[in-house]
């Protein structure tokens, strides 16, 4: 990730990690040691210990009924705002497991 960050003008651009307890080991302590892998100053870091941020991007991203959103690359319009719980569709979006869509 930083690698392709470097490769961008700073500009306004940031990238919103979010970090969620998937795998057995996942948890806050091994997300803040990860985060620090990706020392970036556009980057800012949360620990989503319940998932809510993926239930709620997965029907945004044409996901099966129950599937979360994780590991996955959202692009979002600049100024994009929404409300907690309904974030707009994404302009493009993929992830290291699945075929990009957007």
């Amino acid at each position: 990730m930083t690698e392709v960050l470097g490769t961008l003008p700073a500009g306004d651009l940031k990238v919103l990690v979010v970090w969620l307890p998937i795998q057995h080991e996942d948890n806050r302590e091994a997300a803040s040691t990860n985060a620090r892998v990706f020392d970036e100053p556009r980057m800012v870091h949360m620990w989503d210990p319940a998932g809510v941020e993926a239930k709620i991007w997965s029907p945004k991203l044409g996901l099966p009924k129950g599937q979360l959103a994780w590991d996955v690359f959202i692009v979002l319009p600049r100024g994009a705002m929404w409300p907690a719980d309904d974030p707009p569709a994404p302009t493009y979006w993929c992830t290291s497991s699945r075929s990009p869509s957007g």
